[in-house]
């Protein structure tokens, strides 16, 4: 009998216990602890959209303005289309020249010998172009996302080409949805491209500051301009 009344007062202890805590927490007005969850990839996707304004037309573009590569300072031009096609160029005493026609993706440099680039090299130039652009948000983009994560400052996002092998991480600014930065590894380390001073241009918000860092150098792009253009320049023989 005795037992058993020590056990009942054990109880009524323990549940006296519990409602004063709970009568504690409600008046310091605590917040509850939630379960985390995975970011919705979908509402991720879709706000960069929105941000960048590739969904508002289907027209052609050009930018044009600088490019500061290897200590030169030299005319830059980006032409690409609806259909992920792009030929973005650097003219001058360092030339240099990328395409991508929808399959086959090309380049060109001071030897002017054209010539076709895959895996690692095909990857990165799309995933840039297509980042930069604002067209990886698209729903139908040739883009996988490979995972998210969301943090009160930044969005992070790994990406990779549908049919490719590069897996890339875009950091994307939470309070914009604009992309702040694109990271890969490359034989020369982590290459980094930094996306700084967006503008408006038409119903487009594209980055006006492009800044790539790489083995310890660092190459600055400027855009200057960028409108609708009636001729994508998405042609193998645009790199004659």
């Amino acid at each position: 009998m005795r037992g058993w009344v020590i056990t009942f007062v054990v109880l009524c202890v323990s549940v006296i216990s519990a409602r004063t805590q709970c009568r504690v927490l409600r008046a310091l007005d605590l917040p509850s602890v939630q379960p985390s969850r995975a970011p919705s990839i979908d509402r991720i996707r879709a706000a960069a959209l929105m941000a960048s304004g590739a969904a508002s037309t289907r027209d052609a573009w050009v930018l044009r303005g600088k490019a500061t590569m290897h200590g030169a300072v030299q005319p830059f031009e980006m032409m690409f289309d609806c259909r992920y096609r792009f030929r973005w160029s650097v003219t001058g005493a360092v030339p240099m020249t990328y395409l991508y026609d929808g399959v086959s993706c090309w380049t060109d440099g001071p030897a002017r010998r054209p010539h076709r680039i895959v895996l690692h090299d095909r990857d990165v130039q799309r995933l840039l172009v297509w980042v930069l652009t604002g067209s990886w948000a698209k729903r139908n983009a040739p883009v996988s996302v490979l995972s998210a994560e969301e943090s009160p400052v930044n969005v992070t996002v790994v990406l990779r080409p549908g049919d490719g092998i590069v897996a890339a991480t875009l950091v994307l600014d939470r309070a914009t949805s604009l992309p702040a930065s694109l990271r890969y590894w490359s034989a020369e380390g982590s290459d980094i491209w930094s996306f700084a001073d967006y503008k408006q241009f038409g119903g487009r918000t594209l980055p006006t500051r492009i800044r790539h860092t790489v083995g310890g150098q660092d190459n600055v792009i400027e855009i200057i301009s960028a409108a609708k253009s009636p001729a994508h320049g998405c042609r193998r023989d645009g790199l004659r």
